[in-house]
């Protein structure tokens, strides 16, 4: 029950800052309000399997599942890292202590 609520506001917050940012700009383009959900959901999984995390480590975390998600599965090139900063920042200002590393 505990992950459960534990689960739901990491959720919730990778949410506002992947809605806010709109990487994909699908939000702009009057996609559904609930587009991101499956990627704010493995993004909030991940950080709660990997344990604390660092910034740099975050940034990974959104790299590899917005590549997964929106880009080529056959192309080797992800964009880089610091595409995700401004979404790695705003979400390390709410991530709560437990789940950042440093």
């Amino acid at each position: 029950m505990v992950l459960n609520v534990v689960r739901a506001k990491l959720f919730s917050a990778v949410k506002r800052v992947v809605d806010k940012h709109d990487p994909q700009r699908l939000l702009k383009l009057g996609a559904p309000k609930d587009e991101y959900d499956p990627e704010s959901g493995l993004v909030a999984d991940a950080i709660m399997r990997e344990g604390p995390v660092g910034m740099h480590g975050l940034a990974r975390i959104f790299q590899v599942v917005f590549h997964y998600h929106f880009a080529s599965w056959t192309h080797d090139e992800m964009a880089d890292m610091t595409t995700y900063s401004p979404l790695v920042l705003d979400l390390w200002k709410t991530l709560p202590r437990s789940c950042r590393q440093g």
